[in-house]
């Protein structure tokens, strides 16, 4: 990696005897909202499987915690990496880039450097590190379960719904928001299939109707503490989410991921078995659904503001029940093995990464800083139920 030169910056938190301890240089690097849960735990996941640990002593500045802050998530992901919390801390200006000083390697880029940086390099294959539980987290997970009568025998799938009550001031992102209702018919069907269902989220949150006592509602559970949404994730079967902070701890540790709900991202990135159910595209302007080559192959492929969408002529609709419960019945299946027959579901997949490859070309076209169109690069697959009540999805369409 090319690194630039700068002058000597003064961190207070270097201390001049640590180069006599250390070899390895030091990457400093500022996780700016440790109170966002994908940023805490996609950043540090990041940076460890971009900059070798042979290489690097991690250095970690963080704002003081606030009471949003998932104190156990934050505990066990900077795990190993020297950290501290500078109130007000800000790069210098005009530092953009990766610099080096000596013993130092400073990371100037934004996050989003890294995310595409991080798909670019993992394409095709997987990461080396993942998150994992030591013997004494094990012993933490147990206690876990115990707290909320989940034997230990029981598979557990995670669900988390974005809603907009955590953060009301980011209305720019309510193009990603669902109703945590047409996830019922799915719940339902995994807890006869034995299945405990854990629903992680935030107070703000709508509660789940009465379904079975194989579904526990963390946000308003009397029992709930931070560390329930890492251990109960850490020890899931798979994962349920649309694209937001909480399923960033399941892709660290690996754990299989319904990405349900998804807006078409570019810098989107999953794990091999990850399986992604997309919300539909409706144009105003051409009274129809839209294509995933016509998303694809569009400005549309860029957004990432409601008002974008708004601007463009284009509603996304969120998944119906039916489309959750089909998916979920998928994911259960393919992590059986029992799912399809495996030609035409290779078949269909084949198409899906054509379309997405025209998409990663536009992108190279595009947006020279991050040209990556990253569920390409990922091994991320979509739905087939999805497109069985949708087959449109796939067909080759142009802008007319």
């Amino acid at each position: 990696m090319n690194c630039g030169m700068i002058s000597v910056y003064p961190y207070p938190f270097i201390e001049k005897s640590d180069s006599a301890l250390s070899s390895r240089k030091r990457f400093i690097y500022f996780l700016s909202n440790p109170a966002a849960i994908g940023q805490l735990t996609a950043e540090p996941f990041w940076i460890r499987n971009l900059f070798d640990p042979r290489t690097y002593d991690y250095h970690i500045i963080t704002p003081p915690l606030n009471d949003k802050v998932n104190r156990a998530v934050y505990d066990f992901v900077l795990r190993g990496m020297s950290i501290r919390q500078i109130p007000d801390f800000q790069w210098p200006q005009g530092a953009e880039g990766i610099r080096e000083d000596g013993n130092h390697v400073y990371y100037f880029h934004k996050a989003s450097w890294m995310e595409h940086t991080f798909a670019y390099w993992m394409h095709n294959r997987k990461p080396d590190f993942y998150y994992s539980l030591n013997e004494k987290d094990r012993e933490k997970a147990i206690q876990v379960r115990k707290r909320f009568h989940i034997p230990l025998e029981a598979e557990i799938v995670v669900v988390h719904n974005r809603e907009p009550g955590w953060r009301p001031e980011l209305k720019y992102h309510s193009y990603r928001d669902a109703d945590i209702n047409n996830y019922v018919p799915a719940m339902q069907y995994l807890s006869e299939r034995g299945y405990y269902i854990v629903r992680i989220g935030d107070k703000s949150h709508r509660p789940l109707p009465n379904i079975s006592h194989r579904v526990i509602d963390l946000p308003v559970h009397p029992q709930y503490s931070p560390d329930a949404d890492l251990y109960l994730t850490a020890q899931s079967k798979f994962f349920i989410s649309a694209p937001s902070g909480p399923l960033s701890l399941a892709v660290g540790f690996g754990i299989p991921v319904l990405w349900v709900n998804m807006p078409v991202l570019a810098g989107v990135w999953s794990n091999p078995g990850d399986v992604f159910v997309p919300k539909r595209y409706y144009s105003r302007h051409l009274s129809r659904y839209l294509s995933y080559s016509e998303i694809v192959t569009s400005d549309l492929l860029h957004y990432f503001r409601t008002e974008e969408y708004e601007k463009f002529g284009v509603e996304l609709q969120e998944n119906t029940a039916e489309e959750l419960l089909r998916a979920v019945r998928e994911m259960d299946a393919r992590l059986r093995g029992d799912y399809a027959d495996t030609g035409t579901l290779q078949t269909i997949q084949d198409r899906v990464k054509t379309i997405e490859l025209q998409g990663h070309n536009r992108r190279r076209h595009a947006c020279p800083q991050y040209p990556f169109f990253s569920i390409y690069l990922s091994q991320m697959q979509l739905s087939c139920e999805f497109l069985k009540i949708n087959p449109w999805f796939i067909e080759e369409r142009h802008w007319v």
